[in-house]
């Protein structure tokens, strides 16, 4: 009962119009990744969605985006606080608070470090392919391999042209056909393509429970970097301190260890 209750209050939401600003193709990936280097034996995976519109794509969690739709679902739909608690419980929470926005003219990152949300915008022309005659057949399709450097990482994708979308997972794109794979050189983060649905009607819009504070990328990976070394003494300058020793120095310790960042400079 309560599963059929989530389907219809999700489906009054994603009714939307199509417009500039909404999608017609959703590109889902899976996400592998190592958050921690202590633990190279233990990769984690989360699903990702890219919402693929005419002049616009937005990328993040799966789970997030399951979650932030069904927030605005409940917004609009007069359920009440508890149906809506009891709701997203279904839902798991997501490792990643990133939200990407592409167009033709940028790349908008919005993020949060606690208690704050950002967002910062990226230069288009800081992702510079070296595209090489490596082809090989992925999923059915036709691949061809680039390299690249990215946030202190080397690192190579597929991509194909059988898919003309010079778009991709986070922030990569730019290429002459959809990424259907990119990692890093070290294997901490790998993106693969899961599948890919036509007719995804749905806003390309961030959702944002608070206006971001604007800042530089620069500034945005300094006072992360800040927060994960100094987590408890952070939060304490935020009204939220942990007083309990025992408990300051596990939160320092689970925040420092979970550092090993997509971008490391």
């Amino acid at each position: 009962m309560m599963f059929t209750f989530i389907i219809h209050l999700l489906l009054a939401y994603f009714a939307v119009e199509p417009t500039l600003s909404s999608s017609n193709m959703a590109v889902y990936y899976q996400l592998v990744y190592v958050d921690d280097t202590l633990s190279m034996e233990s990769p984690k995976t989360e699903f990702m969605v890219l919402l693929v519109g005419e002049q616009q794509s937005l990328f993040k969690s799966y789970n997030k985006y399951l979650q932030d739709s069904l927030i605005q679902a409940h917004s609009s739909s007069g359920t009440t606080p508890k149906e809506f608690f009891e709701l997203k419980k279904q839902y798991p929470n997501s490792n990643f608070d990133f939200q990407i926005v592409k167009n033709t003219r940028s790349i908008k990152v919005y993020d949060k470090i606690i208690p704050d949300h950002y967002v910062y915008e990226k230069d288009m022309s800081g992702l510079e392919w070296e595209i090489t005659g490596d082809k090989k057949t992925l999923m059915g399709f036709t691949v061809q391999k680039a390299k690249a450097l990215y946030g202190g990482r080397v690192w190579e994708a597929w991509f194909s042209e059988d898919l003309p979308l010079n778009d991709g997972p986070y922030v990569f794109g730019g290429l002459p056909g959809l990424v259907i794979e990119v990692k890093d050189s070290q294997g901490h983060y790998a993106f693969n393509l899961y599948k890919i649905k036509k007719g995804i009607k749905s806003s390309l819009e961030p959702y944002l429970v608070k206006k971001p504070i604007v800042a530089s990328e620069k500034q945005f990976l300094r006072l992360r970097k800040e927060f994960h070394l100094q987590a408890s003494q952070k939060l304490s300058q935020s009204n939220m301190e942990v007083r309990d020793i025992e408990l300051a120095r596990q939160v320092d310790e689970r925040f420092r260890r979970k550092s090993n960042f997509i971008e490391v400079n």
